[in-house]
């Protein structure tokens, strides 16, 4: 430490949990009691995060006031120095910088240059196609290369992919420059050109200098000069991939700090013997050629390791929960003095969803998903949308269920049979209603229009106010929420508590970027709301999340400066982890790194690179243990443990789940003791109740709970309505039918192919108008992958080909979507007959089946085309001589006739009626278990014994 406060070049390497970071904070305090100011030393980290923490540390540790940062990122530190040259300058966002290239990709297609880039067009729309692109332009800026360069090595290597950059980087570099803007690698070297300008410190202190980019190394060596430079670092756990100088750093500081001094930091490390034995033999097969006396040495005393393998997913989150709980309550542990560290945000998603089902409480570090990916965030967004774009019919109902107005499945069907009674709403369809709700309040006064109202409200309001900020109006909109219930909810172990926690997590990142964006833009609040729906990935904020005691979940590269008592590494599968699929595959930034910095001899080929940084990965994650290390993986047909853990020579056990640690599993052996007779279970249960244990208080047995309500579903003085298409559920089994139209089927009512198209031959009268509609529409599907779209759409053409076959022979149209109502009593029975046609004989009511059709034996007595041909009866004068439905779900066309309505038909169809009038709007509905609930798939109802029942 010495020689160091003396002013000299030092390079200082150290193993994971050596204390590099320590050194950092000794050294600057040293420094400081030697007689520099605070401004006289400069430190510096790769990240933000970490640039953060250490600036708050050393703070704490030092009794001088600092005028500026005592910490910060390279990337800060090149901003200021960039501003002080050209002070208009702005950074280039991430997200920002990913939609640009996507612009320029579409910009190509128009201007037909993408057919040359010989790359399958169906990639240009793809996330990851424009992450790769970024990738390849960062190796042109950070190596000084330009579009003419890189068609030299498309000319010497002509099977590289690289014209799609030689098309657009000349235009991305230009139109940053027009817009006065730099990437995050322009930024590096443009600031090199301007650090003779900027005032140098006495000391630069770089920690985790593994981390910079070859480019970061040049800028601080140019800041160093006439002063010294120190780096602190370990090659052997990189975690930024090719853009970090990994061993480089070594390298780069023997040749250029001619003399400066090598320090190894102490190999005692910090962890127990049994992770030290595992980091040695994981660090000797990472490759490097430098420095190797910082590594941990193989011990001569034997400390096995273990790791517990499972037969699937529910197995291991049980045996990774009970471990979590033990130490909490054995070893006295904090929450968050525990990790849980995944390869990939997915796993962590995963692991979050299962640990919070069993009342462990978890925060994901950093940012998960883009803003308009987090549902909180989204329906911040979608309000905006709402006042600055107009309504859509889909986003109001998005936003009928979102925080911000918080109405359930229940309750917004409530909604809609109140608004249905309003004259303004009259004879409008559910798309029509939805669009012409936020115009004006309701003039109802019941909760659920209350809530609608306050909403109603604020779009009134702020289409008013004018120029707005986006803070100003992301606060505005967010005081809809109820914040105090969110609160509530978030202080909690279980899944609901981490959808809190993620709504509130996500407003202050959202807050953060609402402030950073009026900082840097100014622009407004409808700029803001655009930019951020357009952002594809996730915003970098330093937004300060739920500080309650969780455990840590994080990947690897978020661990830098960071140590935990207990590490889980949980899911340690071959193909995940390690992931050895080539990285930028399609157009080799990374072979093309390689290949300037003379690693290879071919951009073209292998880096042989994926293995070395996944080992880095792994020896990172093991180093940051500080007393416990549990390592799990799965083993089953189509899952196999990572080579991670032959390599470290750790034996594969099944452990027993102890169930002393499970509370649900705990509960219901004590409450099965309990029913078997044994007494001596009610007082454990009895403190596991008081305690909170799910299911432990006799309140939540089933059979025990008193009715919630015996109120009737509608009251006395409104009318009840009765879909046409939902007689025969209610006639099947009037419970099922009131937990399907009363929200418990969970479906959205236009998210079915089937709805498209209706509506597609409601409007078209030949095969040409129904396929132009469909394939116009289809993007107001949802599906979960590309590959589902397109399977759809096949068998969507399908049936647009037999509902043309049909329509080619079909009676003359007299009416499509035709309205009706018919009147029982209280009972108002409603639907739309899909076309009403006639024939020589006279009307018919036809209906369009996409789905599984009825048997042609039940056709004659079918409930909703008896009811459509009743509504035409009230409707038209002419003779109705039947229904008929048009079944085209089936792989062919099918036309199934209903015989004009009467005799035995009609009678039971007006019995049924008179039934449903009597029976709908009362507190109870009879289950027809035997008939229906027994052997029905679908059924959502719980066949079970009560508990009382045993």
């Amino acid at each position: 430490m010495e020689a160091v406060t003396a002013s000299r070049d030092c390079l200082v390497l150290g193993a994971p949990g050596t204390g590099k970071t320590e050194f950092v904070l000794d050294l600057v305090s040293q420094l400081e009691s030697g007689g520099l100011e605070p401004t006289d030393v400069l430190v510096l980290t790769p990240q933000r995060s970490q640039a953060s923490n250490l600036r708050d540390r050393l703070a704490l540790g030092s009794n001088q006031v600092s005028t500026g940062p005592r910490a910060r990122s390279l990337t800060s530190l090149a901003f200021e120095i960039l501003k002080g040259q050209i002070p208009d300058v702005r950074l280039l966002s991430g997200p920002a910088q990913q939609q640009l290239i996507s612009e320029l990709v579409i910009e190509a297609e128009k201007e037909s240059k993408a057919r040359n880039w010989g790359i399958d067009p169906q990639a240009f729309a793809l996330s990851g196609f424009h992450a790769e692109l970024r990738d390849l332009f960062t190796v042109l800026v950070e190596n000084h290369l330009s579009a003419e360069d890189l068609s030299e090595f498309q000319t010497k290597w002509p099977s590289g992919a690289w014209q799609v950059a030689i098309d657009l980087f000349p235009k991305y570099l230009e139109r940053l420059k027009d817009t006065n803007q730099v990437d995050a690698a322009q930024l590096i070297v443009e600031a090199t050109k301007h650090v003779n300008k900027f005032p140098k410190p006495k000391i630069i202190v770089v920690d985790d200098a593994q981390d910079l980019s070859l480019t970061g190394l040049w800028l601080v060596s140019k800041l160093q000069s006439g002063g010294a430079l120190v780096l602190v670092g370990d090659p052997d756990v990189a975690t930024l991939g090719f853009r970090s100088a990994a061993g480089m750093f070594v390298d780069f500081f023997r040749k250029n700090q001619a003399g400066g001094l090598e320090i190894t930091l102490d190999p005692l490390l910090c962890q127990p013997a049994a992770v030290q034995q595992l980091m040695a033999r994981i660090v000797q097969r990472i490759p490097t050629s430098l420095a190797l006396n910082h590594r941990p040495k193989t011990q001569e005393a034997k400390a096995e390791a273990e790791f517990a393998v499972f037969d699937n997913r529910i197995s291991e989150a049980d045996f990774l929960a009970g471990q979590l709980r033990a130490a909490r309550v054995r070893d006295s542990l904090n929450w968050s003095d525990m990790a849980v560290i995944a390869r990939t945000r997915v796993q962590l998603d995963q692991l979050a969803g299962d640990l919070a089902a069993r009342s462990i409480p978890v925060r994901i570090l950093g940012s998960q998903r883009p803003l308009r990916e987090q549902p909180a965030a989204r329906a911040v967004l979608d309000f905006g949308q709402l006042v600055f774009q107009g309504p859509d019919h889909q986003l109001v109902l998005e936003l009928l269920g979102s925080r911000l107005v918080g109405l359930n499945a229940i309750q917004q069907r409530r909604l809609f049979r109140q608004l249905a009674q309003e004259e303004r709403f009259q004879n409008q369809t559910r798309s029509q209603l939805l669009e012409g709700l936020f115009e004006e309040p309701v003039e109802l006064d019941t909760p659920e229009v209350r809530s609608l109202n306050r909403a109603i409200d604020l779009v009134v309001r702020l289409r008013n106010l004018g120029q707005l900020s986006a803070y100003e109006f992301v606060s505005l909109v967010w005081g809809l929420a109820p914040i105090k219930r969110l609160q509530e909810l978030a202080a909690g172990t279980s899944e609901v508590a981490l959808a809190a926690n993620r709504d509130l997590d996500s407003i202050v990142e959202l807050f953060a970027v609402a402030v950073r964006f009026d900082q840097q833009l100014g622009n407004g609040a409808r700029e803001f709301v655009q930019e951020i729906m357009l952002a594809p990935v996730a915003q970098d904020s330093l937004a300060t999340v739920a500080s309650r005691q969780a455990v840590v979940l994080a990947t690897p590269s978020q661990l830098a400066g960071r140590q935990f008592e207990l590490v889980a590494l949980p899911r340690l599968q071959e193909g995940i982890w390690p992931n050895l699929k080539p990285r930028n595959s399609m157009l080799a930034a990374a072979g093309l790194q390689a290949y300037l910095l003379g690693r290879t001899d071919n951009p073209l080929g292998p880096t042989r690179a994926e293995l070395a940084d996944e080992l880095r990965f792994f020896y990172k994650s093991l180093g940051v243990t500080r007393s416990k290390l549990i390592l799990s993986a799965m083993e089953a047909t189509d899952e196999q443990p990572s080579q991670f853990l032959q390599m470290a020579g750790v034996q594969a056990i099944r452990p027993e789940i102890d169930i002393e640690f499970e509370p649900r599993k705990l509960v219901g052996k004590l409450r099965a003791d309990l029913v078997r007779g044994d007494a001596s279970a009610a007082p454990v249960l009895a403190a596991l109740a008081l305690v909170g244990a799910p299911g432990a208080h006799p309140s939540n047995w089933q059979g025990l709970l008193d009715i919630s309500s015996n109120e009737q579903v509608v009251s006395e003085a409104e009318s009840l309505r009765l879909s046409a298409s939902r007689l025969d559920a209610f006639e099947a089994c009037p419970l099922h039918w009131f937990i399907h139209t009363f929200g418990g089927d969970g479906s959205s009512f236009e998210a079915s192919i089937g709805t498209l198209l209706h509506a597609a031959m409601e409007v078209s009268l030949n095969a040409a108008q129904l396929t132009e509609y469909v394939d116009s529409n289809w993007h107001t599907l949802k599906f979960d992958a590309d590959w589902l779209s397109r399977s759809a759409h096949r068998r969507a053409t399908k049936m647009l080909g037999l509902m043309a076959e049909y329509l080619n022979q079909s009676g003359e149209l007299v009416a499509s979507e035709q309205g009706f109502e018919l009147q029982v009593g209280r009972l108002v029975v409603a639907g739309k007959i899909d076309r009403v046609e006639r024939t020589e004989a006279g009307l018919i009511a036809a209906d369009l089946k996409t789905g599984k059709p009825p048997s042609v034996q039940d056709v004659p007595g079918h409930r909703q085309l008896a009811l459509y041909q009743l509504g035409l009866r009230e409707l038209y004068d002419e003779k109705v001589v039947g229904g008929r439905i048009i079944s085209v779900g089936s792989g062919s066309l099918k036309v199934l006739d209903q015989p004009e309505l009467g005799g035995d038909t009609e009678s039971a169809i007006r019995k049924l009626l008179a039934r449903a009038e009597s029976e709908i709007g009362q507190s109870e509905f009879v289950a027809e278990v035997s008939e229906h609930c027994q052997g029905d798939a679908k059924c959502q109802l719980l066949l079970a014994r009560a508990v009382t029942d045993a």
